[in-house]
């Protein structure tokens, strides 16, 4: 449901690519499943702010930093399309 979401409504991708996108979407889930368990890890044995707050903290990180840039590459095609006369 959030790669179909992510692609149709947030990037606006009308390509055919599903098959490959939907591949390289779900292996930026995974590794961002990791990102997070190591990130809130370290958040919680370094850094002295409360438990919600390093949640949200890592999470918003790993989405900034680290998916939101590998999903516009991977929707890039289509967005860059339209934007451009």
């Amino acid at each position: 449901m959030q790669f179909v979401g992510q692609k149709l409504f947030a990037f606006r991708d009308t390509r055919r690519a599903w098959g490959r996108q939907a591949v390289l979407f779900g292996l930026v889930g995974a590794a961002a499943f990791l990102l997070n368990v190591a990130l809130f890890d370290l958040a919680v044995r370094f850094v002295p702010i409360p438990y919600l707050l390093s949640r949200i903290a890592t999470q918003f990180a790993v989405y900034v930093g680290f998916c939101l840039p590998l999903w516009s590459r991977i929707f890039a095609g289509s967005a860059a399309r339209a934007v451009t006369p």
